[in-house]
């Protein structure tokens, strides 16, 4: 199965618009996370690193993805 996606001048794949998405809301979480590293918790602050880093590598992920599907396009 190959849904159709909707492209031609001036129009972004729908695959595209949604991994755009999806990456600018990995790297939201990977900030949001750095900051909270200064919790006085030692515990929360490794949490907080580890979460940071697991977004990050999302974000990497989703670019990839969306770097593929712009050069099939």
């Amino acid at each position: 199965y190959h849904p159709a996606l909707p492209s031609g001048p001036g129009r972004e794949p729908a695959l595209a618009g949604l991994l755009r998405q999806r990456y600018h809301e990995e790297v939201c979480a990977a900030r949001q996370m750095t900051g909270r590293h200064s919790a006085g918790d030692a515990c929360l602050s490794q949490l907080f690193r580890d979460l940071s880093r697991d977004e990050t590598r999302h974000a990497r992920q989703l670019m990839a993805l969306l770097e593929q599907n712009i050069l099939a396009f």
